[in-house]
């Protein structure tokens, strides 16, 4: 992803967790307040692909996600991201989740967002 020259914050909306505001920072934090919950995750790793004409960059990270009807548990967001304009950037990702409320349940969940860099 590319960095941005201010203080390091974009934020957006997505559609994640119904609607949601979305938020990162310093290209590593992502955070999510939508309509059914809230997501935070820390990326672990982000990269390139080999192809020079390949106009995305990838990441992996490691989080938790809070349901407003009673359910919570860890997540594993990967996806991707295209710096599309100065300063903006869409991103589309799939996360697994595990919800540990009564009992486990695996799920997957995705995403896609536009973000605004300050």
């Amino acid at each position: 992803a590319g960095s941005s020259p201010g203080v390091g914050l974009k934020v957006g909306m997505a559609i994640y967790q119904g609607l949601s505001a979305v938020a990162q920072y310093q290209d590593t934090y992502n955070v999510a307040i939508g309509n059914h919950g809230v997501s935070a995750d820390y990326l672990l790793k982000k990269g390139r692909f080999e192809s020079s004409e390949v106009p995305f960059t990838w990441y992996f990270g490691a989080g938790g996600w809070i349901g407003w009807e009673e359910s919570f548990g860890p997540r594993l967001p990967l996806g991707l991201d295209w710096d599309f304009a100065n300063g903006w950037d869409a991103y589309a990702q799939v996360a697994q989740g595990l919800n540990v409320h009564k009992g486990l349940n695996l799920g997957l969940d995705a995403s896609l967002g536009i973000r605004y860099a300050f």
